[in-house]
């Protein structure tokens, strides 16, 4: 199984701009606020025809991205291009809005694009009001997959778990009780155990309780990104 993100080893940039930085505030309930300095060096970044061709022989099972990369020209048309270079890839899109870089076309082309989808209820409600899906989590998988042909689609709902949809399977799975520490990373250790349990063709609930319970792990330890994950939480 190969799966491609926009690896430092195939790409390039050129020096105009500082390595890219994100500022985060925790606020008391653990929750953060960010503030995304622009530009940075991934809006400089470049594929020339040789890395190209380097990523199609590579042939990648799986394309990863998000809205923040695509949201200034240059990389847009990167992932554009990736996305055209390497059409045999499944395209997982973990929408992660930030302010200033949730313009509506631009997310409306991501989630049309996409054959996964995954998204939380703040950004569950963006599309809602400007891009005309359902406001409801199961009636957004529904929609969403029958009219853009998303093989899998979920919701996460912060302390009440999950929404999932896999194919024509849909569940509601509760969250782990977990005492917050900070949630930066949480949403991406998520996508990652979705993602993982897709690939690993488990069912849908078997799914969404892996992804809930590797969220919550992270969510509940300082930091982005916990030394390691105890094997209780991987195979329980």
């Amino acid at each position: 199984m190969r799966e491609l993100g926009i690896d430092a080893r195939l790409v390039q940039s050129t020096p105009r701009f500082e390595t890219g930085c994100a500022r985060v505030e925790t606020r008391a309930d653990g929750h953060a606020a960010f503030t995304i300095e622009r530009p940075a060096a991934y809006d400089a970044v470049e594929l020339s025809p040789a890395l190209l061709s380097e990523m199609v022989a590579w042939n990648p099972q799986w394309l990863y991205y998000g809205t923040l990369f695509a949201a200034c020209p240059q990389p847009r048309a990167v992932l554009q291009e990736l996305l055209r270079m390497l059409p045999n890839a499944a395209r997982f899109y973990d929408a992660n809005l930030r302010p200033g870089f949730d313009e509506r076309d631009l997310v409306g082309d991501l989630l049309r694009s996409a054959h996964v989808v995954k998204l939380n209820e703040q950004e569950l409600r963006f599309v809602h009001e400007f891009l005309d899906l359902p406001s409801e989590p199961e009636e957004f998988c529904r929609v969403g997959t029958d009219r853009y042909r998303w093989r899998a689609a979920c919701v996460t709902l912060g302390d009440r778990g999950c929404a999932m949809r896999v194919g024509n399977e849909y569940i509601q799975a509760q969250a782990c009780p977990v005492k917050v520490a900070d949630t930066v990373g949480a949403g991406d250790a998520f996508a990652a155990a979705f993602l993982h349990g897709l690939i690993s063709q488990w069912p849908v609930a078997r799914i969404a309780a892996f992804a809930n319970r590797v969220g919550a792990f992270v969510a509940g330890t300082h930091g982005a990104i916990p030394d390691q994950i105890p094997d209780a939480i991987l195979n329980a």
